[in-house]
């Protein structure tokens, strides 16, 4: 293994003092290097731990130095990287600027966190087919945003543009930033007009599948909506940005110290197993047949908050009054439902939607 520096003075004038090479050499004195030919010791006692190195030969404001070992895997990495550590800090390197051209240290901690990013990805999309699919079925597409739908079209360039594809694949077709966005940013996931008409034409509607399609317009995003309920992942929105830092980082192979690994390493880890644990959840209740499979529990309260905020701000009360009005007879014929809070969380529900409507013109 080895890793290539590149050292510019910061000062020019200094060229005229001394040459660079004795300069750098004091440089690594300076650190409590044992230099001996062309071996840099780490220190006076310790005759195994060093490296091999070379210097260019010109003398100009430019020195280029390659260290080395012969050991490999992870005694290597560690030994490049403990080198790098005290080659680059500290007090002894203020007359230069040091380019960390290439390490073999630092690559080889980028393969050992490629495999465990790929499988942060993985559970992601696997806990997203779970959940959205066991509350939707063959619509759980749907409930991701129209927009976002037309972005996954555009992409596959014609290849998932209807809807046996788009049920099989959509996630497969969105890259890391897609999926953060799908997650994450609150928007209205269907026309509020449609939706609408639709509830108040059809004839036979379950309580359950009016409610969720009352949940299309109401401006949440997908991971407030379908996942927050979810207690081993509770974490996983305030840690994405962690996520994808480190993800960029690996991905396009920058520079990792072996302290960034382990941290990065313990993270990502801890991660996927709370991931793993709430795919496990899932699966119980999907596998196992001896208990009743858990229903969604949908939290309207949450909804009428929104909506009485909505109503305080629109001026078309009343169309909004009289299409909630339809929306709260409809409900009670379906339901039987005399309960003034029932009738009141379904008007306010529809009567929010219209409200979103005319603020947003």
């Amino acid at each position: 293994m080895e890793t290539q520096y590149i050292l510019i003075r910061q000062n020019k004038s200094d060229a005229k003092k001394i040459r660079i090479q004795s300069e750098v050499k004091s440089v690594l004195k300076e650190a409590s290097f044992v230099i001996k030919n062309n071996i840099i010791y780490f220190s006076e006692d310790d005759k195994e731990n060093y490296v091999n190195f070379l210097m260019s030969h010109e003398d100009n404001n430019v020195l280029y130095l390659k260290v080395s070992t012969s050991l490999n895997g992870e005694a290597a990495a560690k030994l490049l990287d403990e080198f790098n550590e005290r080659f680059v800090k500290g007090e002894h390197r203020r007359k230069f600027y040091i380019i960390n051209a290439y390490s073999d240290a630092s690559q080889f901690y980028c393969k050992k966190l490629t495999p465990v990013i790929g499988r942060f990805e993985r559970l992601l999309r696997e806990f997203i087919y779970l959940t959205l699919t066991g509350a939707y079925g063959r619509e759980w597409i749907k409930i991701i945003d129209s927009e976002r739908r037309k972005h996954i079209a555009e992409i596959s360039k014609g290849k998932i543009s209807h809807d046996i594809k788009y049920i099989e694949e959509s996630l497969e077709w969105l890259d890391f930033s897609d999926i953060e966005e799908v997650l994450f940013t609150p928007c209205i996931y269907e026309d509020v007009d449609a939706v609408v008409t639709e509830l108040l034409s059809t004839k036979e509607i379950t309580k359950e599948e009016m409610l969720n399609k009352l949940k299309t317009i109401e401006k949440k995003s997908l991971w407030e909506r379908e996942f927050q309920s979810f207690s081993d992942v509770k974490n996983l929105q305030e840690n994405f940005n962690d996520i994808r830092n480190i993800r960029n980082t690996v991905m396009h192979n920058k520079f990792i110290s072996h302290k960034y690994f382990e941290e990065s390493l313990t993270k990502i880890e801890k991660i996927n197993n709370q991931l793993r644990r709430a795919i496990r959840k899932i699966e119980k209740n999907i596998y196992d047949n001896t208990k009743e499979k858990s229903s969604i529990v949908i939290d309207i309260g949450a909804w009428t908050e929104a909506c009485l905020k909505a109503l305080k701000n629109s001026e078309d009360a009343k169309r909004k009054t009289e299409i909630g009005r339809r929306v709260a007879e409809k409900y009670s014929n379906l339901y039987g439902s005399t309960k003034v809070s029932d009738l009141t969380n379904a008007q306010l529900l529809i009567n929010d939607a219209i409200a979103k409507k005319i603020n947003n013109g």
